[in-house]
């Protein structure tokens, strides 16, 4: 089953086509006034759902096309009447759809053993100087009754990718957190997990923990000569992999 589900996955060279949003940049390098003005109209209508009376069934209706997104990315840094108005747009949106919250959350690393080469993390392999451990039960749990003491109830919990710390040992500790409740102060409401990419398996295996609110993945970065540049080698360094994540 999950060999057919695999199957299924996009190309990767269809989801970031670099060479597509290289020409748009160029073919929009003097955006003119009136240009401008019109996409951040239509930028606000459709985040604001102006144009419907009903939610979308897909959010890409509220998205600007690539057209659109070269010309806004091509306004002068010094052209500050036209960067103010797009300021100035962008806060409109968030005010409507997020006000002036703010959420917060904390982060737990498990374990800081990696065999990744990102040259600019600390926990890289290569940096021989950082003294490696993963955290025992007792101290995850006295970890999140300190978070639950200074009122978190958001977190997302952390490690690397290294044969001293698997996946088997990330799900346990996971359960773990989720399983500590102290008094008066409760339970974390909300695990977020960020984590090495996952086979379509072990991802099965992750949502039937029923204890993770969301998996974030970072690529970093989308141009295929940086993140070869920035990730050398390891379980990171393949491109394809990465990007494919979510889809798995």
């Amino acid at each position: 089953r999950d060999l057919e589900q695999a199957a299924q996955l996009p190309n990767p060279d269809n989801i970031i086509r670099e060479q597509e949003i290289w020409d748009a940049l160029n073919r929009h390098q003097t955006p003119t006034l009136e240009e401008v003005r019109r996409i951040l109209r239509k930028a606000r209508s459709n985040a604001l759902l102006e144009h419907t009376q009903t939610a979308p069934q897909d959010e890409f209706v509220q998205a600007l096309d690539l057209e659109e997104a070269a010309t806004l990315l091509n306004i002068p840094a010094d052209n500050h009447e036209l960067m103010n108005e797009l300021y100035a747009t962008a806060l409109e949106i968030k005010q409507r759809i997020y006000g002036d919250r703010i959420v917060l959350f904390a982060p737990l690393y498990t374990s800081n053993w990696c065999t990744g080469s990102c040259l600019y993390c600390a926990y890289r392999g290569a940096n021989l100087d950082m003294h490696r451990t993963s955290l025992t039960k007792e101290q995850l749990v006295a970890e999140a009754q300190a978070l639950q003491r200074n009122g978190h109830k958001r977190i997302v919990m952390l490690c690397g990718e290294h044969p001293n710390y698997s996946f088997e040992q990330f799900v346990d500790d996971l359960l773990t957190v989720h399983s500590v409740k102290s008094e008066p102060h409760g339970e974390i409401r909300r695990i977020n997990v960020e984590i090495p990419g996952l086979s379509i398996t072990d991802m099965k295996r992750l949502k039937a923990t029923n204890a993770v609110g969301t998996i974030t993945l970072f690529q970093e970065t989308y141009h295929r000569e940086t993140f070869r540049t920035m990730h050398p080698y390891g379980p990171k360094s393949p491109f394809n992999w990465r990007i494919l994540n979510m889809d798995r």
